[in-house]
C-alpha cells in the first residue's frame, strides 16, 4: 500500500502539470480564464490521483502516469514550437 500511495501521490503531480499546460496552451486564454484553469490544478490533481489506485498493481499506475506526463509535455514542447500557442 506504501508503494501505490508513492505512485499516486508522486506521480500524479507531473501528470497535472501537463494536463493543465496541454488546456493552457490549447485554448486561448484571457486573464480570466486563465485563473480560472490554473484553480482547476486541485481538482485534477485528486482526479488523477485517486485513479491511480483503480489500477490492479502500482506498477501498472506508474506506467500510465508517466505515459501521460511524457506525452503532455512533449505535446506542450511540440505546440510551442510550431507556434500554436495560445500563450
Amino acid at each position: 500500500m506504501l508503494l501505490r500511495s508513492l505512485v499516486a501521490v508522486l506521480l500524479s503531480i507531473p501528470a497535472t502539470t501537463a494536463i493543465i499546460g496541454v488546456i493552457l496552451i490549447l485554448v486561448p486564454v484571457n486573464e480570466s480564464l486563465l485563473m480560472s484553469l490554473l484553480l482547476m490544478v486541485f481538482p485534477i490533481w485528486v482526479v488523477v490521483s485517486s485513479a491511480a489506485y483503480l489500477a490492479l498493481r502500482p506498477a501498472a499506475s506508474a506506467a500510465i502516469l508517466c505515459t501521460i506526463s511524457a506525452v503532455g509535455f512533449g505535446l506542450i514542447a511540440a505546440l510551442k514550437y510550431a507556434g500554436l500557442s495560445g500563450l
